[in-house]
């Protein structure tokens, strides 16, 4: 198990900033909460963790996820979805070797 705390999101958000999106995301606002149904979530410029992982790996992918959706609508103006663009991130955050 990990715990997760908004300084352990913090820094985990540089390292995926840094490797997979070149630092151009903006820092979320952050929601660390216990989630009974779901990992993660974005919405609305916050994302929102639960503050229990069962290993470092589920948390790195899942928080990765969520950046791609902050992407979709910090740089592509979009609405966060699971379509053609999340699919190419998810592609290269998993050839950078970030992403299972």
């Amino acid at each position: 198990m990990i715990k997760i705390d908004e300084n352990r999101a913090t820094k985990a958000f540089a390292m995926i900033n840094r490797k997979i999106f070149n630092n151009i995301l903006e820092e979320p606002k952050w929601d660390i909460d216990y989630l009974d149904t779901e990992y993660g979530y974005y919405v609305d410029g916050t994302i929102g963790l639960t503050d229990v992982f069962e290993c470092r790996a589920d948390f790195i992918d899942t928080l990765c996820h969520e950046m791609i959706h902050l992407c979709q609508d910090q740089v592509f103006e979009m609405d966060p979805d699971h379509g053609r663009i999340f699919n190419k991130l998810v592609k290269f955050a998993r050839k950078e070797g970030v992403m299972l």
